[in-house]
């Protein structure tokens, strides 16, 4: 199949982060565009709405349109019976899960993939902002509702050379394509921020992780190279049997890319970059944490192996002011704050609550978080159990089900909140929206940043909670 010959394509689960950037991309190349999902809110909304991309509430044959040239699933939706899926299949019209039809937009471009468990959509998003910065225009795909200073969170230009994306180690599609989404991507260049045992679901074990990352880097181009952070031991363990030419950057000795001079206050950060006996500097950011300051470090050596200046990167770096659902402020009043992050492994939620205590030192800090998935709450659970120490206080709230997987009733936030409450003194748990609104107009003090975190919809209990800061200013 030819990406030019394509006229319309449909997409079912078309308000997934992934899905809806790879429509943008489709739009943005004059294809006609219609699809469906669930007729729950979705981060996405917005997005489509303000791009005048249409869908369908729910799932019928009846939904496609005439003519169609090409379905392209999310696998929340190939998981189960389809009919959307089967009437395509019947009328003998192609069927690409969003991992193929990714590949399909990338596969004539100089593609930059980047993977890791936390850290990509980020990464992925400040490249591009420092490729357009410079004048490259490079077409990309990052899962994300939106990236405020680009205006999208995918777009295709025909005459650009580059083309970057994420790298989803998840399976394409439980029940009909069991390969990593990732092994699908032909990548120049590659970067890997980190790699943690994420997907209990389909991932017996981290080394079945490592496994598929392994298969991963061994599609880079003999000509390419991996950019790796080499911070992490997992990585620096699994860097000794990759083949290909690496770069290592991180705040260690001894990588390619060292973070040094690193500083970090009140809503500022800026640190020089050494390399090959030279330094690079200052480089400052809009964006909080010493993981955006390793983020923006792959970003740099990324972007100096194609050519960019270090005054090019330094402008586009500047100009990034982060993504949705990313460290992403929502409201301020006088005395309270709230920002919104997508963090839901252990490991996210330390790193970004680290950030949070530097970036708003005068607050104390109140977590809001929903699991996300069964399989991930079990499996890790003790790792969750521990990882919000620097916060002052924490609420769980019901678990986030994925459509990928069934309940379990022998796990639950409530028994994460009896675990954290047994290490923390100020945990509560809540089963709904009016008993958060209670117990925060009971509990919370001025000067206090609440932070809402999880990969599901947790976005949905903000405007109770703005209501409650409101009444309570």
């Amino acid at each position: 199949m030819e990406l030019g010959e394509i006229k319309t394509i449909h997409f079912t689960g078309i308000k997934g982060v992934a899905m809806t950037a790879l429509a943008c991309c489709a739009q943005d190349l004059g294809i006609k565009i219609s699809g469906s999902d669930l007729a729950e809110i979705f981060v996405t909304d917005a997005t489509l709405t303000k791009r005048g991309i249409n869908w369908h509430s729910g799932f019928s044959d009846q939904h496609l349109p005439k003519n169609l040239d090409l379905l392209v699933y999310t696998g929340a939706f190939g998981c189960q019976p389809n009919p959307e899926i089967a009437a395509a299949e019947k009328q003998g019209i192609p069927v690409l899960n969003h991992a193929q039809a990714l590949a399909l937009f990338t596969q004539d471009k100089t593609l930059i993939s980047v993977a890791g468990v936390g850290g990509k959509s980020t990464v992925s998003a400040m490249l591009a902002t420092v490729f357009d910065t410079a004048g490259v225009r490079p077409s990309f795909s990052v899962g994300v509702s939106d990236i405020p200073c680009l205006d999208a969170p995918g777009r295709y230009v025909n005459n650009s050379r580059f083309f970057i994306a994420e790298a989803d180690e998840y399976i394409a599609c439980k029940k009909r394509d069991d390969q990593p989404r990732f092994w699908y991507q032909r990548p120049e260049l590659a970067i890997i921020t980190n790699i943690e045992f994420d997907h209990p679901d389909v991932y017996a074990d981290f080394e079945q992780t490592k496994t598929a990352f392994a298969q991963f880097t061994a599609s880079i181009s003999e000509q390419g190279l991996l950019v790796a952070c080499a911070d992490s031991r997992k990585v620096k363990d699994f860097l000794k049997k990759v083949e290909k030419p690496v770069q290592t950057y991180g705040f260690s000795e001894k990588v390619d890319w060292q973070i040094i001079d690193w500083q970090q206050g009140e809503q500022f950060q800026s640190f020089s970059v050494a390399q090959g006996g030279g330094v690079f500097g200052p480089v400052k950011l809009g964006v909080p944490g010493r993981f955006n300051g390793l983020n923006a470090t792959a970003t740099l050596a990324a972007a100096t192996f194609f050519g960019l200046g270090f005054k090019q990167i330094q402008s586009g770096l500047k100009r990034f002011t982060g993504t949705k659902r990313r460290f992403e402020l929502i409201k301020a009043t006088a005395d309270y704050i709230l920002y919104d992050d997508y963090a839901h492994h252990p490991r996210e939620i330390e790193v970004t609550l680290k950030a949070a205590k530097h970036w708003l030192a005068d607050y104390k800090i109140m977590v809001i978080f929903q699991p996300h998935t069964y399989s991930r709450t079990r499996v890790l659970f003790k790792e969750f159990s521990q990882s919000f120490s620097l916060a002052d206080q924490v609420i769980l709230v019901p678990i986030y089900a994925s459509a990928r997987e069934k309940p379990d009733p022998q796990t639950s936030s409530y028994q994460l909140y009896q675990q954290i409450a047994q290490l923390h003194r100020q945990a509560f748990y809540v089963k709904d929206k009016a008993s958060l609104t209670r117990l925060l107009t009971k509990t919370l003090q001025p000067k206090t940043a609440i932070l809402t975190l999880g990969a599901g919809d947790i976005f949905l209990w903000h405007p109770e909670i703005i209501k409650t800061l409101t009444a309570l200013s």
